[in-house]
């Protein structure tokens, strides 16, 4: 249980520095007016999907209308099938080629306010994921020590 926590936080902080690394390129191209290709520099960024047998049991659950569905959250999953999730992966990265509407010839496509406000987002993410490990390597220490003293 405890190295399903560190697994899914690990690809958590796996797919934020991704995010970050990205958000770093398109900061450090916001004055970019001209790419190898002739038009602005457009922003990248990472779309995050949920990776392993969670994803597909909410993909099948969605479609399912079994009698023994559990509700919890407004999600509708099916009870007898239920697995632990794995956490998240890069689904894919995109170019956000419609970021900024007046980016022209001249113009950069990078809004530098926008990325620092996802970089701050993406920075607490992968700290809610230290969190998760420093708490999950917390409690197998603690039980380490029961099982010791039983």
């Amino acid at each position: 249980m405890a190295s399903d926590a560190y697994a899914i936080a690990a690809s958590g902080m796996a797919a934020q520095q991704t995010q970050m690394d990205l958000i770093a390129a398109n900061l450090a191209n916001v004055s970019t007016i001209r790419t190898a290709s002739g038009g602005p520099y457009h922003p990248r960024t990472a779309v995050l999907q949920t990776s392993g047998a969670f994803a597909d049991e909410l993909q099948a659950a969605q479609g399912s209308g079994g009698d023994d569905l559990l509700i919890t959250a407004g999600l509708t999953l099916d009870a007898d099938d239920w697995q632990q999730p794995q956490g998240v992966e890069v689904a894919a990265i995109v170019e956000d080629a419609a970021s900024s509407p007046n980016a022209t010839r001249n113009e950069t496509g990078v809004d530098p306010i926008e990325q620092m406000v996802a970089l701050v987002a993406a920075g607490r993410s992968y700290d809610a994921n230290v969190a998760v490990l420093q708490a999950a390597k917390q409690m197998d220490m603690e039980a380490s020590d029961i099982s010791r003293l039983a």
